[in-house]
């Protein structure tokens, strides 16, 4: 399904963006325009094997850029009085991204972060070869998002971090060694060596909440 064609809001379809490309399209479905209510500002996903387990999500009556999120569980009989499930409200896009993985039972994701300290002045270039490097990243198994982070300056050098996200530090792993990767960095030294001050910094990062 493209998600820019449906008749929802501008938050709600970025929110389908990021959740696709963080757990994956196969852990969750849209539910059909013949059971929504077709409210601009709200949309209910369901887990791909268990129709039963829902996630109602809202942007009407919250604060700025924040949404809320109504968790839907099974009923184990028949007959059993369905509880009302879940309610979160005002939280931020990654905190519905992380309620729905847990909710879904999405396996949780790895984070690799390679820290970067930038000469004072040459912060544009730096984001500029980071924008033109051809890294093939979104072909890359296992891979998910990508975000450069610019931070804090001190009077020598600015901070920045490559934020990538992964479904194991495996498959990250097997991105750095491929021929990809080695195409994309083989001029790294040369270009960016009066930008650097000091080597990057690799961290991996695995999520337990």
């Amino acid at each position: 399904m493209n998600i820019w064609s449906l008749d929802k809001d501008r938050k709600i379809k970025f929110l389908l963006f990021k959740a696709q490309k963080q757990l994956g399209k196969e852990s969750f479905h849209i539910e059909s325009e013949d059971n929504n209510d077709k409210d601009l500002y709200s949309i209910r996903l369901i887990k791909a094997d268990q129709n039963d387990v829902r996630a109602f999500i809202y942007t009407y009556g919250q604060l700025n850029d924040l949404y809320g999120i109504h968790l839907e569980y099974p009923r184990f009989h028949e007959n059993e009085f369905s509880e009302p499930g879940q309610l979160y409200e005002d939280l931020t896009l990654q905190q519905i991204i992380n309620t729905l993985a847990t909710h879904f039972e999405v396996t949780k994701l790895d984070i690799a972060m390679n820290r970067f300290k930038i000469k004072k002045g040459m912060e544009q270039d730096f984001i500029d070869i980071c924008k033109q490097r051809d890294s093939h990243l979104v072909e890359a198994p296992g891979f998910k998002s990508f975000n450069l982070l610019q931070g804090d300056s001190t009077d020598d050098y600015t901070l920045f971090s490559s934020h990538s996200i992964w479904e194991s530090v495996q498959a990250f792993e097997n991105w750095t060694n491929s021929e990809s990767f080695q195409k994309a960095h083989v001029h790294a030294g040369v270009k960016t060596k009066d930008i650097y001050l000091g080597p990057p910094q690799l961290e991996c990062f695995k999520a337990v909440i």
